[in-house]
């Protein structure tokens, strides 16, 4: 009688199971609502001239919109207390960017004189220079590289290289 009773016990709990699994499988779409809670590793390549004093965030929107939504106000420094970031070394923070959303980085870096300038976009349009994203999609943990160089065409410090990628190298 207990094999009786086993077999249709067992056949229900793995049929429970599979649909349980097939749930979870189609149905785990990314909320947007989720606590924003963003681990970043954020490198300064070893091929960057200049160390970073500063890294502020402007809120973009959806990752996925066609047309950036900026906040237009740049956010306090990540680094902390005066911290600096070499050519080669990276550091670590958490930020709040939501689920499927992203932000715009800028980058302040020590000049070759030692002034503190931001990172923007050159006045000179010719030169290719990238503004560099944190992006919350993928993954609760981000691998961000920044590489900072002086372009000779304009004679300003650009942006030549940057990258955003889930996970943690």
């Amino acid at each position: 009688m207990r094999t009786h009773l086993l077999k249709p016990v067992l056949i229900g709990c793995c049929s429970l199971l599979f649909i349980i699994s097939c749930d979870l499988l189609t149905g785990t779409t990314p909320s947007s609502d989720g606590d924003g809670n963003l681990r970043v590793k954020f490198e300064n390549a070893a091929g960057s001239s200049f160390t970073i004093f500063s890294i502020q965030l402007m809120a973009m929107g959806r990752a996925d919109a066609q047309t950036p939504t900026p906040s237009g106000t740049w956010g306090e420094n990540l680094l902390a207390d005066g911290a600096l970031l070499a050519p080669g070394e990276h550091t670590y923070f958490t930020v709040d960017i939501p689920d499927l959303h992203w932000s715009q980085y800028r980058l302040g870096v020590i000049d070759e004189s030692g002034g503190r300038v931001y990172v923007d976009k050159p006045q000179d349009t010719t030169v290719l220079s990238f503004a560099g994203s944190i992006t919350h999609w993928g993954s609760d943990d981000r691998t961000v590289e920044a590489t900072v160089v002086r372009d000779s065409d304009c004679d300003c410090i650009v942006q030549s290289g940057y990258g955003d990628f889930a996970g943690i190298d």
